[in-house]
């Protein structure tokens, strides 16, 4: 195992401020293989990443690395030595109330075991792993179902949930447990259904919600992408209740789901309304399971198809959201070599407008503001496309990458009839933010970054925000350096 002494840096870290946002960047490093964020507490953070790659999964080595006030002062291997022998599979890192954790997984057999284990800030395991649940599997298919996790928002619950699909005319069994920040059993239990479990959901409070769907059926008997019914169920203290929502002849074809922090259970829902895509906004209290309020809204986004990238609450009770149009395409070429025939599969990965909208009353948006842009990239999952942001002081932040032909000499959008298309190779394209306002939808688009101070593309999707402490982890990478910073808003 190797160990990273701290050392002693002579770069100095330095803070830019600019507009009504400070970033305190670190020192950039060289690149590791797209690690994981974990915010902690203060600032602080850890990140996980490959120590190299291997054929399976199993053989994968990671490695466990803190930062605080943006330095690196602890880095070591995380172990995978399970109770039983042999070594786990890493299934993935999180931190619960300050304390970071490594989930394991294991399979011997018709039985997959998972592991939690704790480690402390110097990032070496103060205990043995912990067994969570064992599931039973099929040997032969090795059909193992699927195994998640999932923190509360006050990083004071973490829920293990386990859903093993039926065949044919088997139920689903989905087994859940929830456990509090000392690792004690909050609550646990199965459920069978036929229905499809669409989403789940835990709340501060350790109630674990999931989410039944319905779907119609055409004339051959095959589900259609019309839901027909719409059902939540409740955990909480040991007992289960069955919330209905009535779509009131809507032809909905997906839920949203979340809860706020003051236990409010949002559910966005999209049907089709002539050639677009109108929305159902639903707020339930939880406390009651009474439904406090319900808007159908149409907004001409004037996109093909939004994908819903974020929804929140306001101050007035309006519900933000933020729609993005987005689209791959995916093409094999064949060709022949002195050595034979040779098949390339390449994927391009569009990443266009983005819309953000206020929900308030029935009928149009209460305001409608569009983001044109035009991202792309070939082979990379869209890394350093797409937009990520947070609220504060009464406006919506969202930050991505952009062209900078498509802004002035002051830095301002030009917004041109046609936009530039932005390229992460492309070394002419800036860091963006755009702000607009809660209350009147007034907006304002400006470049933040210019490769000249920021020379690395930043990475939206590694991007953590912690509404709780007014700050945003942001990461900047290219080929060889990587580069943390954090946003103070």
């Amino acid at each position: 195992m190797r160990t990273f002494k701290l050392l002693l840096l002579v770069c100095a870290l330095f803070s830019t401020k600019l507009f009504a946002q400070t970033i305190e960047m670190g020192i950039p490093n060289k690149g590791s293989e797209f690690p994981d964020l974990i915010s902690d507490d203060g600032g602080d953070f850890y990140t996980t990443s490959y120590i190299k790659t291997a054929l399976y999964m199993s053989l994968v080595d990671y490695k466990l690395t803190r930062f605080e006030n943006m330095t690196k002062v602890a880095e070591e291997k995380i172990k995978r030595d399970i109770p039983t022998g042999g070594k786990g599979e890493i299934f993935g890192t999180t931190c619960l109330n300050g304390k970071p954790i490594v989930i394991l997984s294991n399979t011997e057999k018709t039985t997959t075991s998972i592991y939690y284990q704790v480690y402390d800030e110097q990032c070496k395991p103060v205990s043995e792993p912990a067994l969570i649940a064992e599931f039973e599997v099929e040997e032969k298919k090795r059909q193992r179902g699927f195994f998640s996790y999932m923190i509360s928002q006050n990083k004071e619950f973490i829920l293990f949930e386990y859903m093993k699909k039926g065949k044919k005319s088997e139920e689903d069994r989905l087994v859940y447990k929830v456990l509090n920040s000392d690792f004690g059993l909050v609550q646990e239990g199965e459920y069978e259904t036929s229905a499809n479990v669409s989403s789940s959901m835990l709340t501060n409070k350790g109630e674990y919600l999931i989410a039944l769907a319905v779907y119609q059926q055409n004339e051959k008997g095959k589900e259609t992408d019309k839901i027909e019914t719409y059902r939540i169920k409740h955990f909480k203290d040991g007992k289960e209740t069955e919330l209905n929502i009535d779509t009131q002849g809507k032809a909905q074809f997906s839920f949203n789901m979340s809860v706020t922090n003051d236990n409010q259970l949002i559910l966005l829902g999209a049907f089709s309304e002539g050639s677009g895509r109108g929305y159902t906004y639903i707020n339930i209290n939880l406390d009651t399971e009474k439904e406090v309020k319900r808007v159908y809204c149409t907004p001409n986004t004037g996109m093909k198809i939004e994908y819903i990238r974020d929804y929140f609450l306001d101050a007035d009770g309006g519900l933000v959201v933020l729609g993005e149009e987005y689209s791959e395409k995916t093409v094999t070429t064949t060709s022949q070599t002195s050595s034979g025939v040779s098949t390339r599969t390449s994927t391009t990965y569009y990443y266009n407008d983005a819309c953000a909208f206020k929900i308030m009353n029935d009928g149009e948006p209460e305001w409608l503001v569009k983001i044109p842009k035009h991202q792309y990239s070939v082979n990379d999952g869209g890394m350093a496309s797409s937009l990520a942001g947070y609220t504060s002081g009464g406006k919506y932040y969202l930050f991505f990458n952009d062209n900078l032909k498509n802004y002035g000499p002051d830095g301002n959008f030009l917004n041109p009839e046609k936009v530039e298309t932005c390229f992460y190779k492309n070394k002419k394209c800036g860091f963006i933010k755009v702000d607009i306002d809660l209350k009147s939808g007034e907006s304002n688009r400006q470049i933040m970054l210019r490769p000249d101070v920021q020379p690395l593309f930043s990475i939206p999707n590694y991007f953590v925000k912690s509404e709780d402490k007014n700050e945003m982890l942001i990461y900047f990478m290219n080929r060889k350096t990587e580069q943390f910073g954090l946003m103070k808003f």
